[in-house]
């Protein structure tokens, strides 16, 4: 089922599947999904937005994909430096300050998480959040 969710005027269309459980920090994911989410949807052309998770060997594997003008296959690691954007006018009205996905390699980091930026070959970005059982919990 695929239920589309109007944000901004964008249409994020999920696409569950199966139920799993991981004990995982809520905080930290939450975080991790809105930075993520946030990014496809500021650069992603006014398209719509797909988010899509799967439970695999143990693990939970989140995609957010957009079809933006993508991240070039050379910048894939370097966007997650902070203060780094590939946007470069620094105006607050076309991008935010470049600390939104080196926040989100920070906390997947920190909780043994992993994610993944993929230059899609249409156009736009695909974001893989591989979790697995968070490495703290209080």
């Amino acid at each position: 089922t695929i239920n589309n969710i109007p944000k901004h005027g964008i249409s994020i269309n999920w696409s569950p599947g199966k139920p799993c459980i991981l004990t995982l920090q809520p905080l930290a994911l939450r975080r991790i999904i809105n930075n993520l989410l946030e990014n496809a949807i500021r650069y992603g052309g006014g398209k719509s937005v797909s988010v899509a998770y799967e439970c695999k060997n143990g693990m939970v594997i989140v995609k957010i994909i957009d079809s933006g003008p993508g991240i070039p296959p050379d910048k894939t690691e370097t966007v997650f430096r902070p203060f780094y954007r590939l946007e470069t006018s620094r105006g607050s009205s076309t991008g935010g300050s470049g600390l939104g996905l080196a926040i989100v390699k920070q906390l997947s980091d920190a909780n043994g998480w992993s994610i993944h930026l993929t230059p899609r070959s249409g156009g736009g970005t695909q974001a893989e959040l591989i979790l697995s059982q968070s490495k703290y919990i209080p």
